[in-house]
C-alpha cells in the first residue's frame, strides 16, 4: 500500500545541494512531497538542506529553498 500524499515520479538528474551538509548527487524518485537524493555525504535525518536540481535540457536549474531530511 501506498501512504504517500503526493504522486512520486521515476527520475534521474544531479543535485547540488548545502546547508547542514554540502555536496552533490543524484536525485530519483521526485514528487511535490519530496525526492529520494543519493549522495556520498553523511546526511542527517532532520538536517536542512537547500537544493539546486539540474535538469537535463531545461533552461534554468529548479530551486529548493528548504528540505530536511526525512531517513537515510
Amino acid at each position: 500500500m501506498n501512504q504517500r500524499q503526493h504522486e512520486r515520479y521515476i527520475v534521474e538528474f544531479p543535485a547540488r545541494f548545502a546547508g547542514d551538509c554540502e555536496g552533490t548527487g543524484i536525485v530519483y524518485n521526485l514528487g511535490l512531497g519530496g525526492c529520494k537524493l543519493v549522495t556520498d555525504r553523511p546526511l542527517a535525518v532532520g538536517g536542512m538542506l537547500a537544493f539546486i536540481l539540474d535538469i537535463p535540457l531545461q533552461a534554468f536549474a529548479v530551486a529548493v529553498r528548504i528540505a530536511a531530511g526525512r531517513w537515510t
